[in-house]
């Protein structure tokens, strides 16, 4: 399966959420299971990636909701290990990267 497929990159977990799973790398979300369907985490700088592919973002319960720095990985991307784990690491990247500036703006907002 995928976990097995990741397991190179790290210590990888998946946790039940909405409905899903989270899957995490070394302790940061960056995927999320739903169904059939896996959706990575996302930038300004990855989302072109994803949407010249065609690919939706996330919508957890209905079509009003949705998740938009989580976008559905293309089928193709699960053909090759290599390839999988070079979008889940890039994936990952851009996890710790929000993560961190969710901690300093939490941060700054404290010194106030």
């Amino acid at each position: 399966g995928l976990l097995a497929r990741l397991m190179p990159l790290g210590e990888v977990k998946a946790r039940a959420m909405f409905g899903g799973h989270g899957i995490y790398l070394d302790g940061q979300i960056f995927g999320i299971a739903a169904g059939e369907r896996i959706f990575f985490k996302i930038d300004d700088t990855t989302r072109p990636r994803y949407e010249a592919k065609g690919m939706a973002v996330f919508r957890p319960y209905d079509d009003h909701v949705t998740l938009a720095s989580y976008f559905e990985v293309p089928p193709d991307v699960f053909e090759d290990a290599d390839v999988v784990r070079a979008w889940a690491a890039e994936a990952h990247k851009v996890a710790l990267k929000a993560a961190r500036s969710r901690a300093a703006r939490g941060r700054s907002a404290k010194k106030r």
